[in-house]
């Protein structure tokens, strides 16, 4: 369970990092009986990430932004 934590933790952290100011962050959380799965989906309203950069996110210390350790998105594909 702690691992699905940090996962999430990251995402919404990553989500809160990127949005500007006035726009929501929406998490949905949605089951998926018939293959007994379940779907997280983190948005939050803003820029659409460039499809040059989509290939690029979860590569250690890649990022866009001024600081930090850029880690977070490649935690979350860890585990």
């Amino acid at each position: 369970m702690d691992k699905l934590k940090q996962v999430i933790i990251n995402l919404v952290q990553n989500a809160c990092e990127a949005v500007t100011d006035g726009k929501i962050i929406h998490v949905e959380v949605s089951s998926l009986v018939s293959s007994n799965q379940v779907c997280l989906q983190i948005r939050n309203g803003g820029m659409p990430i460039p499809p040059d950069f989509l290939a690029k996110l979860t590569m250690p210390f890649f990022t866009t932004k001024p600081d930090g350790s850029s880690l977070g998105l490649v935690i979350v594909k860890k585990l």
